[in-house]
Formats: C-alpha cells, sequence, structure tokens
C-alpha cells in the first residue's frame, strides 16, 4: 500500500490482497463492488501511489481535490475505523480503575473476531489460511488497516492505574505492548521506555488496588451513602436489611432513585455490584450479601493475574521480592522477546524505580540496582551522569554510605564531576543534623555552590532527623548562608524552616520561645508578601501550638487554654482572606491543639471546636479516623477544666457519628473513650455509671469485629480506682472500688487475656489497706508478673494515704526489695518521698537520697526537688544546701518552678 502495484507484479502478490475491495459509490446512490485500484489488474484511475501514504483522512482529501466520486476506504480500514468506534463506546464507560475489566478488554484486544468482520475470516478460512497468518498478513501488508488508538487508550488506562498505585496497572500495560507486537503494530524502545517510566512513578514496594472510586457523576452520591449504611452494620449486611436501615438513616432519600438504569428499575444489589466499593455474595434463602471492599482488596473475589507467573522471565540474574521492580525487571524481559533492545535510558528508568522503592536499610534494592548497572555496562551501553545520579540516590534513600562511596569511584573513573544532585543524595542520607553541614562544608572544597534546591534539601534531611534544638541551629546556620549567598527562600524554604521551629516547641523543655518566635515569623512573612503562602506554611503554625499545649507550665496567658484555641480558631479563618483553602491536614493539626488547650479552656474551647468541626462539613472534608479520634481527644481533656464533666456523654456520641460517616471505630477510638470516663471519675463523677458503660463497650466491641486486649481491661480497672475514697474507709468492711477491679480481673481472666504489671498496678490503685495489697501481691505471684518499679510505685502511692505503722512496715519492705533488684526508679523515688512526707518522716527521707547515691542511681530535677521539700520539713540546713548546689550545678536549665522553690527555701533559711 502507498507504493502502487504494476501488471508485472500481479504474480507475485500474496492471495489475502484480495480480500482489500473498495465499494464505490455510483452516481444514483446504489453500490457497486469492484476491487481496489492498486491491487486490480484493472489500471488505476487515480494517482494511488501518492494518495496511499499516510493517514486514510489523507487519501479521502487527496480524492476529493480530484472531484471525482470519493470511494469509501478499504475492508481493512474499515475494521480499524470499527474497532475504534467500538472502543471509543466502551471507554466511555471507562472502568480503569478495575483490574477485571481492564483484563477483559485486553482479551478483547487480542480477540481477532473483535478486530474482523466473519465474512472476511470465512473467506480467509476458505482460502486455507489461518487467523494468526490472516492478521499478520493484513498488519505487515497494510500497515493503516490496525490503528494503533485503541492500544493507546488502553496503555493510558494502565498507566493511570499503576500511577494510583495499582501494580496490576502495569502488568496490564506490558501485555498490552506484547499485543501490539503480535498484531504488527511494533513499539519501539521509546514507547516501552514511556511506559514503563509513567508506570515507575508510584513503584514504593506496596500493592494495592485503584484508590479512586471512578463512580460516574451522577451514581457518586448514591454509593457514598450506601457506603455509609454497610459501613455502620460492620462492613456486611443483606439486601433486605441494607433496604431497612436506608430507610432509617436517610429517610428523605428514596432508594428507588437511584436503582434506575437506561429507563429499567434495578435490583439495589446489581446496582451496588457495578461499584468498585463493593462485592455481592449469595447468602441465606436466596438472599444477596453486600460486602464492602477493604482498601488492601485482600477480598477480590478473582485476581486478574498474578505477578509470580507474569514475572517468570526476568531478565535479571536474581528477582526482586519488591513486586514492582519484579514488574520492571519482566519488562526488561519482554523488550528482549520482542526484539527490542533495551538503551541506557531503560536501565536508568530502572534504576530509578529501585530508588523510589527503596527504604533505609533495604540492601536488596540496592543490590538490584548494582545488578543492572552492571549488566548495563556488559551490553556496552554508556553510563551517563544520569545513572550514577540514580545509583547514588538508591544509596541515599536505604542510607548505605559505604555502597554510595564507591559510586563516587564511578565518577571518578567516568571523568564525571559530582554535582549539586550528588551531595543533595548525601544529604538525605546523613544520620545527623552535623553531617548535613559535613556535606554543606565539603562542597565547598569541591568548589560546588549551593543553590536553592540543595538548601532546601538540607533543611529538609535537618527537619527529618527532628533534632529538636540542635536542629534549629542546624537550620539557621543553612538560612544564613542562603542569604550570603543571595538566595531568595521560596515557600517550601519558610515551611520546613518553621515546621523545624515547631518540632523544637514540641521536643526541648523549653519550647514555648521556639513556638512564639516560629508565629511571629509567619506573622512577619505574611506581612511582607515574600512568597505565596500556602496551606502547608499555615499548618506549621497550628503545630507550633501543639508545641505549646504539649508544655508542662506555659508561662504566657495569651497562650494558655481558651486563648489558644481561641488564636487557633482566627487563624483558620483567616486562611480565607489569603484565598488558602485549608485541607484535612490542617483541620486535623488546628483540632490537635484544641484538643491540648481544652485541658484549660474548658466549656469555651469545646465551642471553638465545634466551630472548626462545621468548618469542616461545609468544606466538604473527608472525615478520617485521625479527625474524629482528635474530637474525642478535646472532649476528654475538656473534663480535666471547670465543670467539664458534661462532655462525657459527647466524647461516647463521636463514636456514633463516626459511624453516620461510613468510619468504624477503632481500637485507639475506644481508648479515648475510656480515658474520657477517667478523667471524670477523677473529678469526682460517677463511677459505678462509668463501669457500667465501660463493660457495655466491652459488648460493642466484640460485635464490631474489635478485639477488647489487656490494654482495655487495665482502662477500666483504672476507672474503679480513679474514684474518691469514701469517708471513714479506714472502719468500713467492704472496698466497693477493689470490688470492681476484681470483677473485671475475673473477666480477663474468663477471656484468657493475660494481665500485665499495668493491671496489678491499677489494682493496687484501687486498693485502701495493707492487708489488700498483699492479696493483690499473691494473686501477681499467681499470674506470673514480676514486681517490677511500676508496681512497686503504685503500692507505695496506695499505702500514702493516711499511712499507718502497718504501712510503714510494708512501705519499708518493698523499698528494700526494690533495691535489691535494681528497679528503683525517678517515679518511685518521688512516691517514696511522698510517703515520708504524708508519715512526717523526713529524716527517712533524707536517708534514702542517701542511699540512691550509694547505689548511684540517676536522680533527676524532680526527685531532687521532692528530696528539697524533705530536707526543709526536716530543718535540715546543710541538706538543703547540698541538694541545691546539685541542682544548680548538674540539672540546668533547672526551669521556672523549681528556681523559684530554690529562692523560697534560701528565704525560708535566712529568716
Amino acid at each position: 500500500a502507498g507504493q502502487g502495484v504494476s501488471w508485472r507484479t500481479m504474480g507475485r502478490i500474496h492471495p489475502i490482497l484480495l480480500l482489500f475491495p473498495f465499494l464505490w459509490q455510483t452516481g444514483d446512490g446504489t453500490r457497486s463492488f469492484l476491487h481496489a485500484a492498486a491491487f486490480s489488474p484493472a489500471p488505476s484511475l487515480l494517482p494511488f501511489p501518492q494518495a496511499l501514504h499516510g493517514h486514510p483522512r489523507s487519501i479521502i482529501r487527496h480524492v476529493a481535490s480530484h472531484s471525482c466520486r470519493v470511494p469509501p476506504p478499504p475492508l481493512a480500514v474499515q475494521m480499524g475505523l470499527k474497532l475504534q468506534s467500538e472502543q471509543k463506546e466502551a471507554l466511555k464507560h471507562s472502568r480503569w480503575w478495575d483490574p477485571i475489566w481492564r483484563w477483559e478488554q485486553i482479551e478483547q484486544l487480542k480477540d481477532p473476531e473483535k478486530q474482523f468482520d466473519k465474512e472476511a475470516l470465512e473467506m480467509a478460512a476458505m482460502l486455507g489460511i489461518e487467523v494468526e497468518e490472516y492478521v499478520r498478513s493484513m498488519s505487515g501488508t497494510a500497515k493503516v488497516s490496525l490503528s494503533s488508538s485503541a492500544y493507546d487508550a488502553m496503555l493510558v488506562m494502565c498507566v493511570r492505574a499503576a500511577q494510583s498505585g495499582d501494580l496490576l496497572g502495569m502488568v496490564h500495560a506490558k501485555e498490552v505492548l506484547s499485543k501490539m507486537e503480535q498484531v504488527g503494530i511494533s513499539p519501539d524502545v521509546d514507547l516501552y521506555n514511556q511506559v514503563l517510566s509513567a508506570c515507575s512513578a508510584a513503584a514504593g514496594g506496596v500493592m494495592r488496588p485503584c484508590p479512586v472510586r471512578n463512580d460516574t457523576e451522577e451514581r457518586r452520591d448514591f454509593i457514598d451513602m450506601a457506603v455509609k449504611v454497610v459501613s455502620y452494620s460492620g462492613g456486611k449486611v443483606d439486601s433486605t436489611e441494607f433496604a431497612s436501615r436506608w430507610r432509617t438513616m436517610f429517610p428523605n432519600a428514596s432508594i428507588h432513585n437511584y436503582t434506575y438504569t437506561d429507563g429499567k428499575k434495578q435490583s439495589t444489589w446489581k446496582a451496588l455490584a457495578q461499584s468498585a466499593r463493593f462485592e455481592v455474595e449469595d447468602g441465606e434463602e436466596g438472599k444477596k450479601v453486600i460486602v464492602l471492599r477493604r482498601k488492601d482488596g485482600k477480598d477480590r473475589k478473582k485476581s486478574t493475574t498474578t505477578i509470580s507467573s507474569s514475572s517468570s522471565s526476568s531478565s535479571s540474574s536474581s528477582s526482586s521480592r519488591n513486586p514492582w521492580i519484579q514488574v520492571g525487571l519482566d519488562f526488561l524481559g519482554s523488550m528482549r522477546r520482542n526484539k527490542v533492545e533495551p538503551n541506557e535510558q531503560t536501565y536508568n528508568i530502572l534504576i530509578s524505580m529501585c530508588a523510589r522503592a527503596a527504604k533505609e536499610g533495604d540492601d536488596e534494592m540496592i543490590d538490584q540496582s548494582f545488578r543492572l548497572f552492571d549488566e548495563m555496562k556488559k551490553r556496552g551501553l554508556p553510563v551517563n551522569q544520569q545513572t550514577l545520579n540514580a545509583l547514588i540516590n538508591v544509596c541515599a534513600k536505604s542510607n548505605n554510605l559505604d555502597r554510595m562511596r564507591e559510586v563516587e569511584k564511578e565518577y571518578e573513573t567516568g571523568s564525571f564531576t559530582p554535582d549539586v544532585f550528588v551531595f543533595s543524595a548525601r544529604m538525605k542520607a546523613a544520620r545527623s543534623c552535623q553531617g548535613v553541614m559535613e556535606v554543606l562544608e565539603e562542597m565547598k572544597k569541591f568548589g560546588v555552590s549551593p543553590n536553592l534546591a540543595s538548601l532546601n534539601t538540607a533543611l529538609v534531611a535537618i527537619h527529618s532527623l527532628q533534632g529538636g534544638g540542635e536542629g534549629l541551629k542546624c537550620a539557621r546556620v543553612v538560612m544564613e548562608q542562603m542569604s550570603s549567598l543571595n538566595l531568595q527562600p521560596d515557600a517550601s524554604t519558610y515551611t520546613t524552616f518553621l515546621s523545624i521551629m515547631a518540632g523544637a516547641a514540641k521536643k526541648e523543655e523549653d519550647g514555648e520561645k521556639f513556638a512564639k518566635e516560629a508565629i511571629e515569623m509567619f506573622g512577619s512573612i505574611k506581612k511582607s508578601k515574600a512568597v505565596k503562602l500556602d496551606v502547608r506554611m499555615y499548618t506549621t503554625v497550628f503545630h507550633a501550638l501543639i508545641g505549646i499545649g504539649l508544655q508542662k507550665h506555659v508561662f504566657n496567658e495569651e497562650m494558655r487554654g481558651a486563648n489558644m484555641s481561641k488564636f487557633a480558631l482566627k487563624h483558620l479563618m483567616s486562611m480565607k482572606q489569603d484565598q488558602v483553602s485549608p485541607d484535612r491536614r490542617a483541620f486535623h493539626a488546628c483540632l490537635s491543639a484544641m484538643a491540648l488547650a481544652a485541658k484549660l479552656g474548658g466549656k469555651e474551647t469545646i465551642g471553638h471546636v465545634n466551630e472548626v468541626w462545621k468548618m469542616m462539613e461545609k468544606s466538604r472534608t473527608p472525615f478520617d479516623l485521625a479527625c474524629y479520634k482528635t474530637l474525642m481527644e478535646a472532649y476528654s481533656n475538656a473534663i480535666c477544666a471547670r465543670n467539664g464533666s458534661v462532655y462525657v456523654l459527647e466524647a461516647e456520641k463521636v463514636l456514633d457519628r463516626m459511624r453516620t460517616g461510613g468510619r468504624m471505630p477503632d481500637f485507639q477510638s475506644y481508648m479515648t473513650v475510656l480515658k474520657a470516663y477517667e478523667n471524670s471519675a477523677v473529678r469526682g463523677g460517677k463511677v459505678v455509671d462509668y463501669h457500667r458503660r465501660a463493660l457495655g463497650l466491652v459488648v460493642r466491641m466484640q460485635r464490631e469485629m474489635v478485639k477488647p486486649t489487656t490494654q482495655v481491661f487495665n482502662a477500666i480497672i483504672a476507672i474503679s480506682g480513679s474514684a474518691r475514697e469514701p469517708s471513714g474507709w479506714r472502719h468500713r468492711k467492704r472496698n466497693r472500688r477493689l470490688e470492681r477491679g476484681f470483677q473485671v480481673y475475673d473477666m480477663m481472666c474468663e477471656k484468657q487475656i493475660q494481665p500485665d504489671e499495668e493491671t496489678f498496678a491499677n489494682l493496687l490503685q484501687c486498693a485502701l489497706t495493707t492487708a489488700e495489697v498483699k492479696i493483690i501481691e499473691k494473686l501477681m505471684e499467681k499470674a506470673g508478673v514480676e514486681k517490677t518499679g511500676v508496681i512497686c510505685t503504685s503500692c507505695i502511692d496506695t499505702l500514702s494515704r493516711n499511712p499507718i505503722q502497718e504501712d510503714i512496715e510494708h512501705v519499708s519492705q518493698t523499698i528494700e526489695e526494690a533495691r535489691k533488684k535494681n528497679i528503683v526508679t525517678s517515679n518511685m523515688m518521688m512516691a517514696v518521698f511522698d510517703f515520708y512526707k504524708a508519715a512526717r518522716m523526713s529524716e527517712e527521707a533524707l536517708k534514702f537520697l542517701q542511699q540512691a547515691k550509694e547505689d548511684k542511681i540517676p536522680l533527676n530535677k524532680f526527685v531532687l526537688s521532692a528530696a528539697l521539700k524533705a530536707a526543709v520539713r526536716a530543718r535540715d540546713k546543710e541538706a538543703s544546701e547540698t541538694i541545691i548546689t546539685d541542682l544548680e550545678t548538674n540539672h540546668q536549665p533547672l526551669g521556672d518552678l523549681v528556681r523559684a522553690q530554690i529562692d523560697h527555701v534560701r528565704k525560708v533559711f535566712s529568716t
């Protein structure tokens, strides 16, 4: 085609060419059958040698220009157009996210009957020509007949699925390329590289289905509401119960409005089966069971292709356990089977895939990338700077400095100069903030001037190391270097630097000043309009507020309690003025800061929290479990404030809101509610009611397939132990707190849940007398739990309530036992000082301090502060001065409270 056929070559024409007729349109509208001019023994009426070059549309344009009747295209072109129209109709309702649908489409591409008419195939059979030979001959002699548009569209969908995280998308892309080779549309190495590069962008070593629902817009609301109904039912519900729950949850939305397809009524389960979010199974009595598909895709009924079968012939000497690299290596083998020689760009893409999939300490990815590198050199392909940069990136991601030095030797062998990319990779591999600064100094020795991108990489590396105050010092040096090089910081620079300051505010004891500095810096950036503010920069301010909330003592009244939550709300609302839309992370960080402020803010802070929640609902931000749990933490912390007991039930109601929102409460959600019960019980709440509600939560957890663990029962025992002692408890025969604790302990034994040290520590908090303490210690020995520092601390705390002689004797035995086992902790020492304070035995407290020094037990400033109180009560000036000297010498910074205590002690002894 395109060259014309002379009379002399007619004898050498394959019989299959006789299957290319033209249907000419006559003047009276009738059709007549004639052979194509290019293949007919009749002379050509049109200059076909020029007309047949290029696309079929060029034929039509050329014929029309000769003022002749326009002939229809040959049969092969008709088949190609038919295939394109069918594929276009199929892709209109594309389910690219569904691997089953993709595989069915690929199977249709492989089927010759889907590409050519039955008449043509039957004629080929009459001539004794096999279907495969027919397809190859048509593809080889008339390239224009088989358009690659259908294959290109299928490749686009497979690549899209792979980029969304579905590894099968990459497998299917390889199958499409192989089929293109079979039908004669030979893909070159550039097409292979383009597909491989696009698919490798999501290489992370995790195989998961596409997270995109991709339901059509008119069905999106129906699917979202159905997800909430099935989630509320535990992820599995039959069709009858589904309809009942739908009417309960959505009384104003009839389900029949969503179950019509093309004007025909459809069963609910059939409508849901068309979505990727659901599976439909056969249930009892002929009912259909609707199952919500999990995110990991483990409950898919059928698997289209297994990775092992697709990678059976890997080109590498040893296949990688990482599925993305495994399929990438199979791409290499597929290219060779199709006689497409890979070039250096192919190997560069595969090595870059190893870099994307590499993790810290992952030597497998390093070995695989070096095997590819050696194979590349054996084939005589040129090694360029991009190859070495990809190799060094693998070493940086795996944090392997030894193999990185090997790559640096390759730079010297190949006469390549280390560039900014190499030093940036070394910064990522640095194991300390000081290591990052050493790389920056080494850049100066090589004469490589750092640019803005490399300095931003240094800041990111410092931030990832979470160095606290030390990291902030190094970040300040980087910012100064940026200023000396006249480099203008961008939004990424300021965001990372503010994040480092917020991290220092969370980690350091005096983090309040770092948080205040971060907030002031953000204000100056906003005022100067140096860069465009984005949502990440706003989020760093919320993290700075979280750092303030984590501080034990906050001295700035503007950042305490309700004032801090009010500032956070004002900061969030100012985002609209700057035309910045808050995302889920910004909302979550804001709620986290408010939850910490709720301990002091109480009712006013909860009002701010509710306003933020309403803003989330208006913005249609998807609520995840973290947002709901943070809301529960805010209610739980608000209980600690004045008149905060009213928020106990609000924290429990969030569980129902989670189910209504299509989220199933997890283990941590229930633990947050139990913590709310405990906070209220400590402040005089209804312990009996909370104990009953907590046991009800255990039943609900079992019903919703959340397994109660030792931690849950420990929290329930802690609720009983948090109750206040009844008046006259010394003379009462029954200890109802301990009875409730033993009730929970018996439940643990029945469910065969092993108690731990925290279980007995909480039981000790329920005890009131030495006799009860001894009973718990016998239970502990029977359960095989050894006495630890935590248990000794709880025992001493329990007996600190108005101690009598038998309590003093038991505590002395406990202290001696702890010294022999070397399990004395700082918390235990503080409990001992509190006990001696209650027993008015300050001299014994000082003796215990001396014994701790002889045993070389590390003392912190809080223990010494408690010992100082005992020395003052004993009126021992010499011991007080010794403790003060130890504090000022070995425990700087002291903090404002300890410093105020020291000044008070000196003032007492001076007067």
